[in-house]
Formats: C-alpha cells, sequence, structure tokens
C-alpha cells in the first residue's frame, strides 16, 4: 500500500483515450466496444467530460430492448430508442493527474466502479482502471518497468 501513496496517476493512467461524443449512435458504441479491448470509454460534449459509458451499460441496453421484451430488434431500431446521453453515466466522478493511486484506488472502492476519468483544468488527459492498478502491482512484484500507453 504505501507504494500506492507516492505513485501519482498521471505515471500508471492509460494516456491515449478514446472518448465518445453525446451524437454517437448506440450501434458506434457497440462498435466501440467489439472492435477495441477497452470497457469504458468517457464522453465528451463540446470537449468537456459530461459522462462515461462501460461495456456493462451497452449489455443492460440490448438486454432491456431487445432480449427481455422477447422479439428481434435490429440496429436502426436500436439507435432510435438508445442515446449516448440516455445510456451513460453523468457527471462522473474523477480524478486529477497529480493525485496518488491511493485516493484513485478509495474512489473506486468506494462508488465501485471500475473505471475513473482523468481530468485536468477540464480537459480529459486519461483514465485510470482497476485493470492499471492490478497491471501495476503486478508488475511490482515480479520487477518489471511498467510503462503504460
Amino acid at each position: 500500500m504505501s507504494e500506492l501513496l507516492e505513485i501519482k496517476v498521471h505515471q500508471a493512467m492509460t494516456k491515449q483515450v478514446i472518448a465518445a461524443s453525446t451524437s454517437n449512435t448506440f450501434s458506434q458504441i457497440v462498435a466501440f466496444f467489439s472492435q477495441q479491448n477497452y470497457n469504458h470509454c468517457p464522453v465528451l460534449e463540446n470537449g468537456k467530460l459530461v459522462g462515461i459509458l462501460s461495456v456493462k451499460d451497452v449489455l443492460r441496453a440490448i438486454y432491456t430492448h431487445s432480449i427481455s421484451i422477447g422479439k428481434s430488434v435490429d440496429a436502426s431500431a436500436l439507435n432510435s430508442l438508445i442515446k449516448v446521453s440516455d445510456l451513460m453515466v453523468k457527471n462522473p466522478i474523477t480524478v486529477g493527474p497529480d493525485s496518488t493511486l491511493a485516493e484513485a484506488k478509495k474512489l473506486l472502492s468506494k462508488y465501485e466502479f471500475q473505471a475513473l476519468p482523468v481530468v485536468e483544468k477540464d480537459v480529459l488527459v486519461g483514465i485510470i482502471t482497476t485493470k492499471d492498478l492490478v497491471r501495476l502491482k503486478i508488475l511490482k512484484i515480479d520487477g518489471s518497468d511498467y510503462n503504460p500507453i
């Protein structure tokens, strides 16, 4: 735990973040999660962070709008039924790049999130996830260097 007090979020976060827009369609979001190895996607509007999406949010929406009602729904129907702004978690809790990993871990634990957008002066600069924390801990244990993207 002591190393978490010394390491800053910017040292472990993913810096090259792909963000969605509130104008993206539901099928574009599904395609993003299907094609990328990401579980979370910040949502921007006019360059400002307004929300965050997870694979779980997308799966829940697909289940709610197709499987649970027991009939087939095509992509265009889902696009008209599901808007990114309705699907995303609005005004997500964020962390700053100079926060410690201990602070990020505390927020992730308290709110049971898997990811926190990293924001500096209202600009999205990265994302820190539980996967980043686990990867960092494993690399520290085996002596490898940690060099996030």
